[in-house]
């Protein structure tokens, strides 16, 4: 039941996140800054920072995840690879958070210390993350003549015009990362990056029932984004 109420609030914050300019925040910095030879290799070390702290892969997944999808795409750099640096982070992290549900269900199964049964997998798991990133700096060595840097122009132009780009985005996750390394219970850290974040969205441009209308589509059509832009905001 924990995991799916998890699950649920996941979807929330995703769209608010979008919304608040948190994520195109993200990407607008990434996009300014990442090298597409560096790109796979820094996905998986960020994406494995963020679980360690908050204990949810799918919440990893879903935020820095998702940014990162989009960085990748307008850098050039092969989406399935870029999804594969995801998923090893944003997993590892998991795995060996203290704080993750399923890492202190399997020690409590197994009836030792949590602490001790972090220690034991990362004798499996690290190798693995090693070899991983070993793997994504070779692959990144072969896709740095494939940016077509007029759609990474085009895609800063966009988030440029649709939202304000300002540190201040950043709070919700900042929020996020500082409670949960004070051992705050998952689902209210999540709340409380969701109610930041709504606040934000509303300083963007956006009204109350615009935001639940996203919701709304998000839940029944699996298509917010389709509007999100200057268009769905209030007039000035």
């Amino acid at each position: 039941m924990g995991a799916m109420i998890i699950l649920l609030t996941m979807g929330i914050l995703i769209v608010i996140w979008m919304i608040s300019g948190t994520i195109p925040y993200l990407m607008w910095l990434e996009l300014k800054s990442l090298s597409p030879r560096a790109f796979l290799v820094a996905a998986a070390i960020i994406t494995s920072v963020s679980p360690l702290l908050t204990g949810t892969s799918w919440g990893t997944g879903a935020t820095f995840g998702v940014a990162l999808m989009g960085v990748a795409y307008g850098l050039g750099v092969p989406l399935p690879a870029a999804m594969g640096a995801v998923v090893v982070g944003s997993h590892l992290g998991d795995k060996i958070s203290p704080v993750s549900d399923t890492t202190v269900l399997a020690a409590a199964v197994a009836e030792v210390d949590v602490i001790d049964h972090i220690k034991s997998m990362l004798w499996t798991t690290m190798p693995g993350y090693i070899l991983s990133l070993i793997a994504y700096a070779i692959v990144g060595m072969s896709i740095s003549g494939t940016i077509d840097y007029s759609q990474v122009n085009s895609i800063l132009t966009a988030l440029e015009q649709n939202f304000k780009l300002n540190p201040v985005t950043l709070i919700p996750p900042i929020l996020l990362l500082l409670l949960a390394a004070l051992r705050v219970p998952t689902i209210p850290v999540l709340w409380v990056a969701i109610l930041v974040a709504i606040s934000l969205a509303l300083w963007q441009g956006y009204d109350i029932s615009t935001i639940v209308k996203h919701h709304c589509e998000c839940y029944g059509q699996g298509s917010a984004h389709s509007n999100w832009g200057r268009d769905s905001r209030q007039t000035p």
